[in-house]
This record gives structure tokens, C-alpha cells and sequence, in this order.
């Protein structure tokens, strides 16, 4: 507002100088008039300028309160930004936990495509029908060949002795498979004895046993470990099922059977440990193994580094870098894992190059889906046909060729290129806080090791290898709940590792527990000789229950 206009003084002018011009006995009379108007001039310029006053102080007061009101708005909404990007982060932590606690952990829904699914049904559309027909008929007749190979027990059911006698026919045959659960046998071994011309007394041999005096046989010593390491039994509820089989075993027996198993193979763990150190490819992951100390549980880690022919789970305390240096040293080749940064060391200059796990990087986007279906589906289904073209390779047998590395740079580079193209545009949507971003960033920070697999045909394109190998120690978190002890975790370490590697080469791993147990002192034998795919060549082929309790 301008200034205040200031009306008495220049009308009181006027009227003084009206006056000072008339004659002098007008002056006299009007003079008091001409007073008591100057009064009422100047009381009227006081009013108008204590209103003007006060219209200049509330148009100030009115633009302060503007000012705050506005400053109000422009707090109110940062704070509602903010707090909108609480609530997504929130929600998405919320939906993650619901699904973790209801929901499936299968990445596998109705409307997201499952990339080994669509992978056999594009390749079954792209055979004949008659290669279809062939590949039924080839698997049914493998399933029937193994049937065929069980023992066989005949039952003859007679016909009613009541009936009338008349032409015998040939019987009806059916088949019926069913379930003849083992025993405990309890052995009377009597060792002859004979006394000599010279009076000397001479014994038969002992039996050959685990320990010298044990009265546990090997074989029951590679029940206990084999239902403990692959049915992922804990040994209480073993100590159960003996009961109801009749064979009232403790459970201080049946640990000591277990840890006495795991002793016994430490000459093999280590050549295992050796062979994967030595290996040009590796395929490494970790998952928490909770550990018994003092009425409570502390987290410990089981390790497992995988490779064509070798499966070794190794527990640590630990979980820092120094575990897997243990393990490849300063060996050189690829090593295939997700981003833990404790594989940094042996993937440094000079060391491994690393490999990195697509299906690690498609979990996250899958858990983040929610946020924005279209854009996370696109990018699902691109990996997708990272998928099937390596599942085109493993139809071809072209596996770590030459050709395999063409089809990979001819098929899956560009896909790869359009999937890192797409996230690039679109991560800048999503605060930084958030699932969705998290995966996204996640696949750019390791766009180096998911890329290392179109370089290099041996390199496999997931780490589904060595996750696959830890499903049984997630189990056993379930049913057995924590390791009574480091050692514990130890024992349990190195028969997973045996029980893993014979399964790997298609060893049944309790006659080959069973069989080791013995030999692993005879003399003559190796280590070598006693690894699965050598016993399976060698000693394998001829070996037989130590007693036979048939």
C-alpha cells in the first residue's frame, strides 16, 4: 500500500487563505468558524490516518499468514511425499513378509511364465509327433526296467477248499508293488577255536569291524548316517523308529554311530576338498546352520562348492571370506555364485573370474512384482529365454562346446542387452528404498558376473547347482533345528559331502558307507580307490554285505 494522502492541510490552506482575503469585519466574524472548521480538519486527517495505520498493519498480518500457510502446504506435502514412499516401502516389506510366512517360496504363479516350463513345451512343439511318441515310449520303458529289477516275492492265494474239483487254468497274474521295511538282525558269532599238538590254543579271525571289540556293525552304522544326511531324519526321532522296529538303540549309541561314521571318512573329505580346489569351474552358495551353545543357539554357516564331480559342504562359524580361500586357495578358473562379498577374495586379479546366478537376480524381481507387474513379467520373460536357450544347448548335447558359445552369442546376447536396456530406463522410477529398485540395482551392480557366460561355454548360466545341494540342510533346520556343537556341524559336513558325491555319480551311497567303513584301514587300498566314481569301477562291482543277514 503507498502512502497515506494527507487531505486536512491542503484544505486548511485554502480556507486561511479565503479568509486572510476578505474585509476586516468578516474576518472578525467567521474567524471562530473558520477555527472550529481547522479543528474539524485536522480530527478528520487523525481518523483517516489511524484507519489507513490499521489497514496497513492487517494487510501486513494477512500477508504473514499467506506466507505461513503456504510454507504449511509446502511442508505438508514433502511430508505426505515422504511418508508415501514410507508406506510403498512399507506395503512391499508387508507383502514380502505375508508371502514369506503364507505365501509358496516357489517363483512359480499363474500369471508370471515359468522358464523350464516354457522351455519343454516349445521344444515339444517343435518335434514330431513321432519323436513325441518315441520319447514317451523310451521313458516308460525305463520306469518299467526299474520296477522289473526289484526283488520279487510270489504269493499264491488257493482257490476255496470247498469248491467242487474241475479243469485247472492258468492263473490270473497282477502285480502289486509294496513296502518290506528293514530289521536290526542280532548275530551269534562263534569264532572256533582249536588247541594245537604243542598245546598252543589258536582262534579264528575276528570279523572285520569299524572299531576293534565294536559290536555295531558297518552297515548299521550307514543306516544311521544315510537317514540322518538324506531323509533328513534327526537322530531322536531315528532312536523312535528303532523302538518301533524292536531294536531299542539309545540315542547315545546312535550319535556315536554318526560321529563315528564321519571320523572315519576324513581321509576322503580332504581328497574331495582337493579335487574341488583343483577344479577349472566352481559353483558356490551358504545358508545359516544354527549351532547349540549353552541352552541357546548361535548362527553358524554350511558352505557347499559344487562341480561336475564333486560335492563338498563345508561348515564355518563363519561367514567372511576366508572360508572359501580355504577352499580354492589362489586356484584359478570360474567360480559361478550370487553377490555375497565373502567370494571376493578368491575372485580377485590373478584368481577366479566370477560367474554370476540369473536365477538369484530373476527371485528378486519376482518377490518385487507387485510394484509394477507389466515392467517385472517383461523382464522375467527375458530371462526366461536366457533359460531356454540353454535348455535348447542341453537337447542339442552341445554343453561347454564351441557351438554352445555361438548359439549363446548369436540368441542370448541380445536378449541380454535388452533386459540390462530395459532396467536402465526404468530404475530411476523407484525410490531407491524399495524392492523393485533393489533387484534392478542388484542386476546392473552384477552385470559383469551374470555376463560372464557369453564368454565362456563352461560357465553355467544360475547357481542352481550348489542351491539345489542346500535344500537338504534347510531341511534338516526344519526337523533337527540346530547342531549340537562346531564339531557337530563338522561331522555333519563331511558325510553330506559323501552322501552328495555318491548320489552325484549314481552311487547308492549306504552299501558304499558301509563297504568304506571297512576298507578305508585295509591295507593295500587308497584313497583314490575309495572315492565314489573309482569305487563304482573297482571294488563296487564285487562288493557285498559284510554279513549276510539274509
Amino acid at each position: 500500500m503507498g502512502p497515506m494522502t494527507d487531505l486536512a492541510t491542503p484544505a486548511l490552506a485554502d480556507l486561511q487563505a479565503w479568509h486572510s482575503q476578505q474585509n476586516p469585519l468578516i474576518r472578525a466574524l467567521t474567524e471562530p468558524l473558520v477555527a472550529r472548521v481547522g479543528e474539524t480538519l485536522v480530527a478528520m486527517q487523525g481518523v483517516i490516518d489511524a484507519g489507513a495505520a490499521e489497514r496497513q498493519a492487517l494487510t501486513a498480518q494477512l500477508i504473514a499468514a499467506q506466507e505461513e500457510i503456504d510454507a504449511v502446504r509446502v511442508e505438508a506435502q514433502t511430508q505426505a511425499t515422504e511418508h508415501g514412499l514410507a508406506l510403498q516401502v512399507t506395503k512391499d516389506r508387508i507383502d514380502q513378509l505375508e508371502r514369506h510366512v503364507f505365501g509358496k517360496r516357489s517363483e512359480r504363479q499363474k500369471k508370471t511364465p515359468d522358464a523350464r516350463k516354457e522351455a519343454r513345451k516349445r521344444r515339444r512343439g517343435e518335434l514330431a509327433e513321432e519323436q513325441r511318441k518315441a520319447e514317451r515310449e523310451t521313458a516308460a520303458r525305463a520306469r518299467q526296467a526299474k520296477l522289473d529289477a526289484l526283488r520279487t516275492k510270489t504269493v499264491v492265494l488257493p482257490l476255496d477248499p470247498q469248491l467242487p474239483p474241475g479243469r485247472a487254468l492258468p492263473p490270473e497274474g497282477s502285480v502289486i508293488y509294496e513296502w518290506r521295511r528293514g530289521e536290526l538282525v542280532r548275530l551269534l558269532v562263534q569264532r572256533e577255536q582249536r588247541v594245537l599238538p604243542d598245546g598252543k590254543i589258536v582262534t579264528a579271525p575276528p570279523p572285520p569291524q569299524v572299531i576293534e571289540g565294536g559290536i555295531y556293525g558297518p552297515a548299521l552304522h550307514a543306516k544311521v548316517a544315510v537317514t540322518k544326511c538324506l531323509d533328513g531324519m534327526p537322530l531322536r526321532r531315528l532312536e523312535r523308529a528303532f523302538e518301533r522296529w524292536g531294536a531299542p538303540l539309545p540315542i547315545s549309541v546312535i550319535c556315536t554311530l554318526f560321529h563315528r561314521s564321519a571320523v572315519a571318512v576324513v581321509p576322503l573329505y580332504m581328497a574331495l576338498m582337493a579335487w574341488v580346489g583343483a577344479a577349472s569351474h566352481v559353483s558356490a552358495d551358504e545358508t545359516p546352520q544354527p549351532v547349540l551353545d549353552e541352552d541357546k543357539t548361535r548362527k553358524g554357516w554350511m558352505w557347499v562348492f559344487a562341480t561336475d564331480e564333486v560335492v563338498l559342504y563345508l561348515y564355518s562359524p563363519s561367514r567372511g571370506g576366508q572360508v572359501a580361500d580355504s577352499v580354492l586357495g589362489r586356484s584359478k578358473g570360474t567360480l559361478t555364485v550370487d553377490g555375497h562379498t565373502g567370494y571376493n577374495l578368491v575372485t580377485q586379479a590373478g584368481r577366479r573370474q566370477r560367474g554370476g546366478c540369473w536365477s538369484h537376480g530373476r527371485r528378486g524381481l519376482y518377490e518385487a512384482r507387485s510394484y509394477d507387474e507389466a515392467l517385472v513379467d517383461g523382464l522375467l520373460v527375458l530371462i526366461g529365454e536366457l533359460f531356454y536357450i540353454e535348455h535348447l544347448a542341453v537337447e542339442q548335447r552341445i554343453v561347454g562346446t564351441d557351438a554352445h558359445l555361438a548359439l549363446r552369442q548369436e540368441r542370448s546376447a541380445p536378449v541380454v542387452a535388452a533386459l540390462f536396456a530395459t532396467i536402465e530406463r526404468e530404475v530411476g522410477r523407484f525410490e531407491p528404498r524399495t524392492s523393485i529398485a533393489k533387484a534392478m540395482g542388484y542386476l546392473l551392480n552384477q552385470r559383469g558376473p551374470l555376463t560372464l557366460f557369453l564368454t565362456d561355454a563352461r560357465v553355467p548360466i544360475h547357481n542352481n547347482l550348489s542351491e539345489r545341494a542346500l535344500r537338504i540342510v534347510a531341511l534338516l533346520r526344519k526337523t533337527a533345528l540346530f547342531v549340537g556343537s562346531d564339531e557337530g556341524g563338522e561331522h555333519l559336513a563331511m558325510l553330506l559331502s559323501m552322501m552328495a558325491t555318491c548320489q552325484l555319480h549314481g552311487v547308492d551311497p549306504e552299501p558304499w558307507l558301509a563297504d568304506v567303513l571297512i576298507a578305508v584301514g585295509e591295507p593295500g587300498l587308497t584313497v583314490e580307490d575309495l572315492l565314489p566314481w573309482n569305487w563304482r569301477k573297482g571294488r563296487g562291482l564285487n562288493a557285498r554285505p559284510i554279513y549276510d543277514t539274509a
